[in-house]
């Protein structure tokens, strides 16, 4: 089976070395117990929140409400 790949993606690194490919990211992604999310809100507060996650088929789904 093909590994699934981001359709897109923002570097927030404004060092593309410093960016970690994708194969090192899924690897760790896939390996961690926990998740968190990280967001902001409009007014420029960040909000971290754990959320469910679980790997299927080499693609991570979570679970969230889509109003918190």
């Amino acid at each position: 089976m093909t590994e699934k790949q981001p359709l897109s993606a923002e570097p927030l690194a404004p060092d593309a070395a410093t960016l970690l490919p994708w194969s090192e990211a899924r690897t760790r992604l896939a390996a961690a117990q926990f998740y968190w999310l990280a967001t902001v809100h409009p007014d420029g507060r960040p909000h971290v929140r754990p959320v469910l996650a679980v790997w299927v088929d080499g693609a991570m789904y979570t679970t969230t409400n889509s109003s918190a």
